[in-house]
């Protein structure tokens, strides 16, 4: 990877300012993002729905930072000005999972600082004295927002969840009878 081909610009961000500069990065590589982003999670979400729709909400929320680093992994090309498909991120997923597979849902997932410990831990591959010194000098900011970027998140992903199945209990037919509770 050249830094010649960075696709943003590099400069000292608040971490607000980085936030939206993620948020425009979404919006600009939306399709390879969505794409596997639905074609991972779907299947997961609707054979665990099928069983108990709770079971099927916890299990996506627990299971989500290993979607997190397929979308990752497409970031992590693309704003090198590489260009990246669904099946290419498909194909490198199972790699970036190994080493991260089991801490990302134990004790990591419970974690504010999850999100932006994680993405350390993938793309930067340290051994574990040499990462736990690393993420001690990032950490060691005046800008260090990861409980709100927490709650506004886990906000904004409650709600999301909640009109899908608002919508979803809407569009069933008075007939069946679909327990989200059960």
């Amino acid at each position: 990877m050249k830094i010649d081909n960075l696709a943003i610009v590099m400069t000292p961000r608040s971490s607000w300012k980085a936030f939206d500069l993620g948020c425009r990065m979404a919006i600009s590589w939306y399709l390879p993002l969505f794409g596997f982003m639905l074609l991972s999670t779907l299947p997961v979400f609707i054979l665990c729905t099928l069983l108990s729709p709770l079971w099927g909400i916890f299990l996506l929320w627990l299971l989500k930072p290993w979607f997190e680093t397929g979308l990752l992994y497409i970031f992590s090309r693309q704003v090198f000005g590489q260009k990246v498909s669904i099946t290419q991120a498909f194909k490198a997923w199972p790699a970036l999972l190994k080493p991260i597979w089991f801490r990302s849902i134990t004790w990591l997932r419970f974690s504010p600082s999850r999100a932006f410990d994680l993405p350390v831990i993938q793309l930067e591959g340290l051994s574990a004295k040499k990462r736990s010194e690393r993420l001690r000098v990032l950490h060691q900011t005046n800008d260090d927002n990861n409980y709100w970027w927490l709650i506004i998140c886990l906000h904004w992903e409650l709600f999301i969840t909640l009109g899908i199945l608002t919508l979803i209990n809407m569009l069933i037919p008075e007939g069946i009878d679909w327990d989200l509770f059960a």
